[in-house]
């Protein structure tokens, strides 16, 4: 808003791959996660994993000062997905929304999401995939960058 005007322009989006970045799966945990994922139990399987508090500071100050949507994307599946939403929605996670895709997928998409600036993924296998947008992401302090 600009002088009493309503803007049309959307604010830019940041993409963040959960695995890695935003959650991390302890040793200790893999195979309670292997067994909840053969279950389809996919609460079991989210609470298996980790949230990355850096990470989790960085979204919030992205979103409160530089007025950026971040969405979180996972590579597992649309149930976990969905189970995460709610778990990332239950600790006060500013993120717009949680989706599941591939690498080969997202990286299609991102020729139709021009307010896409970067996509942030741990694997740096991926990154070449996302083109341009894509960037490694080896600390809270890169995120938003």
């Amino acid at each position: 808003m600009q002088h009493g005007d309503i803007s049309n322009e959307s604010a830019p989006r940041i993409l963040l791959v959960f695995e890695g970045a935003v959650g991390f799966l302890p040793d200790i945990k893999v195979k309670d996660y292997q067994r909840a994922v053969r279950r389809h139990a996919w609460d079991d399987a989210v609470s298996c994993w980790e949230l990355s508090e850096p990470i989790l500071r960085r979204i919030l100050d992205l979103v409160l000062r530089r007025n950026l949507a971040v969405e979180v994307v996972t590579f597992i599946s649309q149930p976990f997905a969905d189970v995460l939403a709610a778990r990332l929605d239950e600790e006060d996670v500013p993120v717009r929304r949680v989706w599941y895709s591939t690498p080969g997928r997202l990286s299609r998409r991102l020729a139709y999401m021009p307010d896409v600036a970067a996509v942030y993924d741990p694997d740096e296998a991926h990154v070449f995939t996302y083109g341009s947008k894509g960037r490694v992401l080896a600390s809270a302090d890169q995120l938003g960058g």
